[in-house]
């Protein structure tokens, strides 16, 4: 969900001087700006000190009462609590942003188009479906009003277009998760076509990669085969993406049972993972290639593969990353190992202590119900003029 906001600062101050000219705008601002600096460098520990800042601009907002820059520190604070993955709070703070800045002299729809998408973020973390696709949908048509109003300089001078693109992306991933295929698909390539266009290479590798992947789980393997291709013989795509491509293939390859080509493709992903130091990502490419040693009845290159793949990336703390610990155990078991296997389900049993102690509280029972009353009293209190539900269904997107 954490995402540079230095794009963002800029064209906020760009509309904010258009707005204002006043000086005491500017330094509610810069102080932001300072609160996001510190969030980024470390969301955890510098988040007081980053919400002292911003309470510090709010506290001169609301000096002057200057409707908008109190909206702004609220959709700071909001950012700030995103950072450090406290969504309840950062969704309430969104709200109230959204509450001042509706009542500005002047609307920046830039902004508006953020904080809808970073809504629309948090209900699609909680399953709210429904509440995701209609701020997604929000966010491009304020997109959209800003492109018009500033016309295409507005483009070439912010990160809009990328916004416009990262928003459908994630659209088009709702949308085939429901079932709608062809609104996902035609949002895919919607993406790729303007992508291409403002060479986007992030976008571009998000959407070739995201239409492969549907056509690799409707079993469309040809489809597949050839939106990976394409993402992978497009130099101007990170090599990021070309390594999500690499591993996305292999498993093409797997299920047209060539096991030896999907292996190697795996290994070309870790490869591009470890240049571009992601290693949780190498751990996962190594892991698959452990797993398919496994299938072809190898349990000692199995567990030689899973080692070198713990020991590159140790830090596991999801369910289905220190999973590896317990296949580790069952594998050296069967090869007589047991003092192994003893010290690998250990390994395990802490890992799933640890997790079970440490999780978010959002993701308890409390938090959820929290989440849930906050929503509902948010729906509660819309204005009757924000979009409806029977509004949606008729909207044409872009």
């Amino acid at each position: 969900m954490k995402q540079s906001f230095l794009a963002f600062l800029t064209i906020t101050l760009f509309f904010s001087l258009k707005l204002s000219s006043q000086t005491l705008r500017s330094e509610v601002i810069k102080i932001v700006n300072e609160g996001f600096s510190l969030s980024d460098k470390d969301p955890i520990n510098n988040l007081d000190s980053a919400l002292h800042l911003i309470n510090k601009a709010y506290a001169l907002a609301r000096q002057n009462n200057d409707l908008y820059g109190i909206g702004l520190s609220h959709q700071s604070k909001g950012y700030v609590y995103t950072n450090a993955n406290l969504d309840i709070k950062a969704y309430q703070a969104y709200s109230d942003a959204i509450q001042y800045l509706a009542k500005a002299d002047t609307t920046d729809h830039f902004l508006m188009a953020v904080i809808m998408k970073q809504m629309s973020a948090i209900n699609n973390q909680y399953d709210q479906l429904a509440n995701s696709i209609k701020y997604k949908i929000m966010s491009l048509k304020y997109s959209e009003t800003c492109r018009e109003k500033h016309g295409e300089n507005i483009d070439k001078r912010s990160s809009l277009p990328s916004l416009i693109n990262e928003t459908k992306y994630f659209l088009a991933a709702n949308y085939l998760e429901v079932d709608s295929v062809d609104n996902g698909l035609r949002l895919l390539k919607e993406i790729h076509h303007e992508s291409n266009k403002q060479n986007d290479g992030v976008n571009k590798g998000r959407a070739l990669n995201k239409i492969g992947i549907y056509f690799l789980k409707t079993e469309n393997y040809d489809s597949a085969i050839s939106y990976f291709n394409l993402l992978i013989n497009d130099h101007s795509i990170p090599s990021k993406y070309v390594a999500f491509a690499y591993h996305n293939l292999s498993e093409v390859y797997r299920e047209l049972d060539y096991p030896d080509s999907s292996i190697s493709l795996l290994m070309d992903a870790a490869e591009i993972h470890k240049q571009n130091g992601l290693k949780r990502h190498v751990f996962r490419s190594m892991y698959e290639v452990a797993k398919i040693y496994q299938g072809q009845g190898k349990p000692l290159k199995a567990l030689v593969k899973m080692q070198e793949a713990v020991s590159f990336f140790s830090d596991t703390d999801k369910p289905k990353e220190f999973s590896i610990f317990q296949k580790m155990s069952q594998i050296a078991t069967d090869l007589g190992e047991k003092e192994l296997a003893t010290a690998y389900i250990h390994i395990f049993e802490e890992k799933r202590k640890e997790y079970d102690s440490t999780i978010d509280l959002i993701r308890g029972e409390e938090r959820r119900e929290e989440f849930l009353k906050l929503l509902k009293r948010i729906e509660k209190e819309k204005d009757e003029k924000q979009i409806t539900s029977d509004y949606l269904l008729k909207v044409i997107l872009i």
